[in-house]
């Protein structure tokens, strides 16, 4: 699956990562199983947690981890 996003004006997340580093990729994802589990081994390899939720009433997680400095996103 492939997202492609174009940020309007408003403040976004998508917003701040174009205006900081410029077009590209914002974020690669995967299907995990564990979530809490992957959360703290990526944190163990030293990504910080910036942001979790749920969306589909709750059928679906989410986590974004900071992978910039060991991924580059």
């Amino acid at each position: 699956q492939m997202e492609l996003i174009q940020p309007n004006e408003e403040p976004s997340i998508w917003r701040e990562h174009l205006e900081q580093f410029g077009e590209g990729i914002h974020h690669i994802s995967f299907n995990v199983k564990g979530m809490q589990k992957t959360i703290s081994v990526c944190e163990d390899w030293g990504m910080k947690l910036l942001q979790r939720g749920e969306y589909r009433g709750a059928n679906g997680r989410y986590a974004f981890m900071d992978a910039l400095d060991s991924l580059k996103v």
